[in-house]
């Protein structure tokens, strides 16, 4: 517990800067276990996990596009790194919620695209098995896990740990950039 307390209070001395650095380290760190599951660990991914990797792109590419920009004294003040993490923030929030929807899939608490599932899907028995015979990897099939829950699954906790990081420093950025205007 002391730990969790230190590291939130820790968190909160974070500039947006710093945070949008966090945001795009860790980023990379979840796709590069993505990839190394896909490689080493020989796991091709389903279309919803491709689909998850893109939100993590375009939040590794907003956020350096936003410390690159973000470099200067001039521009910092500017409200320039706030604006950039929030887009990143938006980004994982959308990774996010695509790791709740395919987790929902594996878990088959609701159905799938009918393009990457067979359990959920409303189709012939003959698509069925065309699907099952084709080279897609089905994303309905949970392929991995740990203490029961999937990669979809982990993905989830991190993205949404990642949004919640972004929403929260994004936030208190905001609030103090009012009390400096007051």
């Amino acid at each position: 517990m002391h730990a969790i307390t230190t590291w939130i209070t820790r968190a909160r001395a974070l500039t947006a800067d710093q945070v949008l650095v966090l945001l795009i380290a860790i980023s990379a760190l979840t796709l590069a276990a993505a990839h190394g599951f896909e490689h080493f660990g020989n796991l091709p991914p389903c279309p919803l996990c491709l689909d998850q990797r893109e939100a993590y792109w375009a939040a590794i590419f907003l956020g350096l596009l936003g410390w690159i920009a973000t470099r200067t004294e001039k521009t910092r003040s500017t409200g320039l790194p706030l604006i950039f993490l929030i887009l990143v923030t938006l980004a994982l929030g959308y990774g996010a919620y695509l790791a709740g929807y395919h987790a929902g899939v594996e878990y088959k608490w609701w159905a799938g695209p009918a393009s990457c599932t067979v359990s959920g899907a409303r189709m012939s028995i003959e698509a069925m098995l065309a699907l099952e015979n084709s080279d897609v990897v089905l994303c309905d099939e949970i392929p991995w896990s740990l203490f029961g829950i999937s990669m979809a699954g982990y993905n989830f906790l991190i993205a949404a740990s990642l949004t919640l990081t972004g929403a929260a420093t994004s936030l208190r950025e905001i609030k103090a950039h009012k009390a400096r205007q007051a």
